[in-house]
């Protein structure tokens, strides 16, 4: 007999909530389970956390807008998906909240694999050559205790392949292209960088792993660490 966990209603809660078609007003029941915590069950079944007040939707476009826009143009432009009027702040939060979200995500994950020897996510097939391509660039800091701060970025690969055979001009597109970047020291950037291509190209199962770099001591460094135990040319770019 399947057995289901005793609840009791205890009051009604209004949420207005941001969607694709503008403010919603729903009601929600809270209750209270045999453990004594409060729950709402339709909030978990829309995926909204506590406080939340868009759907899903309005938050995975608030941050993929974002990424590629200032906040006021991102607010402006999500604005006119919904045709509601939307503060850039409080865009500002949403992908703030969001991203905080991610680096929690990410923090469990590295702490799991490195600190307590857990099998990390992997995809399973076995890929011939990845390319991983790593830099780091300084960027001027705001309101913060240094007055600048290094960002890295890994872009991983497995060949290219031509856009269109039949193009006067060759262009070409990255295959099963994976991107990773992060605010963080060297090593916890490598072991992340890591985390990714294993989640998503089974690095460690790659019959040749490739790091092209600019010669920074960090990045030699994150070749030749035993989790890579990669091949590493300096970029021909930079010589």
């Amino acid at each position: 007999m399947c057995h289901i966990p005793a609840v009791r209603a205890v009051k009604k809660r209004p949420l207005h909530l941001l969607t694709r078609f503008g403010w919603t007003r729903l009601v929600r029941w809270q209750v209270q389970d045999a453990q004594g915590r409060y729950r709402c069950p339709l909030g978990q079944v829309l995926g909204l956390g506590a406080g939340q007040h868009t759907s899903p939707w309005i938050t995975d476009r608030a941050v993929g807008l974002a990424t590629r826009l200032p906040f006021r143009q991102a607010a402006c432009l999500l604005g006119t998906f919904v045709d509601e009027a939307i503060d850039h702040r409080s865009l500002h939060r949403w992908a703030q909240k969001a991203g905080a979200q991610i680096v929690t995500a990410e923090d469990e994950l590295q702490q799991a694999m490195f600190g307590d020897g857990a099998i990390p996510p992997r995809d399973g097939r076995q890929r011939e050559i990845i390319l991983t391509e790593v830099d780091g660039t300084f960027l001027r800091a705001q309101c913060e205790e240094s007055p600048k701060f290094e960002v890295r970025l890994g872009v991983l690969t497995t060949g290219r392949s031509l856009v269109s055979p039949t193009a006067k001009n060759r262009r070409y597109r990255l295959q099963e292209r994976v991107c990773y970047a992060g605010v963080e020291a060297a090593q916890d950037f490598g072991e992340r960088l890591f985390l990714k291509g294993e989640a998503h190209l089974g690095l460690s199962r790659a019959r040749h792993l490739l790091l092209v770099g600019d010669g920074a001591h960090w990045i030699e460094a994150l070749a030749g660490h035993d989790r890579w135990r990669a091949t590493y040319p300096i970029d021909w770019w930079r010589t």
